[in-house]
């Protein structure tokens, strides 16, 4: 049990300068292939620089020249237990070297503290909001992580927009489009569920990806378990009682269906639904290390992928029928080496139509 609990705060420290890293410069190749090859190793190295981003993005306008002493903020509010004390044991280790090299990892452990002190001396007044309506918006190539009133997190990608509708009874998640994974708190007086056009997805304490592919919907659960049902109406949206999971069942009278770790679904644009009970989670998130993991994809649906994160846009020529299958891992922010694998093949000519327009035609 002791050596678990030392490897977690290992895990945590590396997420935490991780973190640290993507927030400070553009990583190098090398760091790149890196921090994929870490990420892939276990789910939970996904989970945790997930929370380590979005503790480090909640505190980025907070005490920028690092002037706040941990020790002494600590001292003072000796009695209160930090939000995650296991995080802040591996951001405020004797290891100190570390918080020299990375100052903000001190500033995070700093801000836990802060937090809950503001919550408590605010009546716990995040939990008890009778309304709580906010909008979150990506730009292309542009990631974003969310901190939620509830302690949830949300980890947008590139493209994505959601909207955030929390009261007493319910907290509704709106993805309007593209991608995001969430990273539900546990609450069982009021049901997390995210809303896909008709299809809704609620969480029995767990983290899913969802992506919201033009008409199309993805799920992909990374921890946990969820419910899914579809064809639902516009006023089941704050139908509170409609539906009640716990962590055991689901009402199968309405039509719901379970996922848990490693399965996925995709339901077209008709409605019609595909389970994958195998689904690839490592290919399925990748995009948290910013690579993208191709496995005999065609190359329409790369070029779509690539067009995703990058304002060059790459297109096909008409006469362009081959869908060429395409295997490897890429940087999402490097459309070149795509440009230069197709180049190299011999079957392609790469050519720059303006300043962000590329295409690809036959060679003659």
């Amino acid at each position: 049990m002791k050596n678990k609990s030392v490897q977690n705060l290992i895990i945590m420290e590396m997420a935490a300068e991780w973190a640290v890293l993507m927030d400070e410069s553009k990583l190098s190749e090398k760091q790149n292939k890196d921090l994929a090859h870490w990420l892939l190793e276990s789910p939970v190295h996904i989970k945790e620089l997930l929370l380590a981003c979005t503790l480090f993005d909640a505190t980025a306008n907070i005490d920028p020249k690092k002037r706040i002493s941990l020790e002494a903020l600590m001292d003072k509010h000796s009695s209160i237990i930090p939000l995650n004390t296991k995080l802040t044991a591996a951001l405020t280790n004797s290891k100190r070297k570390r918080l020299y090299k990375f100052p903000a990892l001190g500033l995070a452990a700093t801000v836990l503290v802060s937090l809950l002190t503001f919550t408590l001396i605010n009546n716990n007044s995040w939990f008890n909001n009778s309304g709580y309506t906010k909008s979150y918006v990506t730009a292309r190539g542009e990631q974003r992580n969310v901190l939620l009133e509830d302690g949830s997190y949300i980890y947008l990608n590139t493209l994505s927009e959601i909207e955030v509708d929390f009261s007493f009874g319910y907290r509704n998640i709106s993805l309007k489009r593209g991608e995001a994974i969430f990273k539900v708190a546990h609450d069982t007086n009021r049901p997390f569920r995210v809303w896909v056009k008709d299809v809704m997805i609620q969480a029995i304490g767990t983290e899913f990806n969802v992506r919201r592919k033009n008409d199309a919907v993805e799920l992909m659960v990374i921890a946990g378990k969820v419910a899914l049902l579809k064809d639902l109406l516009p006023e089941d949206y704050n139908n509170i009682d409609f539906l009640n999971l716990n962590t055991q069942s689901a009402d199968s009278t309405l039509g719901t269906e379970l996922f848990t770790v490693g399965q996925g679904v995709s339901i077209d644009s008709s409605g019609q639904s595909k389970t994958n009970f195998s689904a690839d989670l490592k290919k399925r998130t990748s995009w948290i290390a910013q690579q993208l993991i191709f496995s005999e994809d065609s190359l329409t649906d790369v070029i779509i992928e690539f067009n995703r994160y990058n304002n060059v846009q790459i297109s096909l020529d008409d006469n362009v029928t081959e869908n060429l299958p395409i295997t490897g891992v890429f940087n999402a922010h490097d459309p070149n080496s795509l440009l230069d694998f197709l180049q190299n093949s011999g079957k392609f000519e790469v050519r720059t139509i303006s300043h962000n327009r590329v295409m690809i035609f036959y060679v003659n």
